[in-house]
């Protein structure tokens, strides 16, 4: 196993963990997703330079295949939980977004493809501030 490879399982454990009790169906299939072969995943995490503690997660999703549709409906599914979600279309690309408000933290949700293709390369970006 490499160490890019290990570093970003250990930001997706991470990730994971600061957020179970917030955590929801695209969360775990993003969590999946970018364990495997065919999606290229990207975390930042920016702290504050005094005390340390994480102000903001930004994960990043990039991906195609036979997974983004299936990606694409988890999405559908959560955001019609929201109160929040809003979709736009320009130039035949699609963006939705949601948000969910806890106690120590907001998270926003997008997702980004073309409408047109079979399996288009989908990107997915989940921000997380903490309080």
């Amino acid at each position: 196993m490499t160490m890019k490879r290990l570093a970003i399982i250990v930001i997706v454990l991470w990730t994971a963990w600061a957020g179970a009790a917030a955590q929801n169906e695209v969360d775990r299939m993003v969590n999946h997703l970018s364990t495997i072969g065919t999606a290229s995943f990207t975390s930042a995490v920016e702290r504050d330079s005094k005390t340390h503690k994480i102000i903001k997660v930004v994960n990043k999703l990039v991906m195609s295949g036979p997974n983004v549709k299936k990606l694409s409906r988890t999405f559908d599914s959560e955001a019609a939980k929201q109160k929040n979600s809003y979709s736009t279309k320009k130039d035949n690309i699609i963006t939705k977004i949601f948000t969910q408000d806890y106690p120590t933290s907001s998270r926003i949700y997008m997702i980004k493809y073309a409408d047109e293709s079979m399996f288009p390369e989908t990107e997915i970006t989940i921000i997380i501030k903490k309080r």
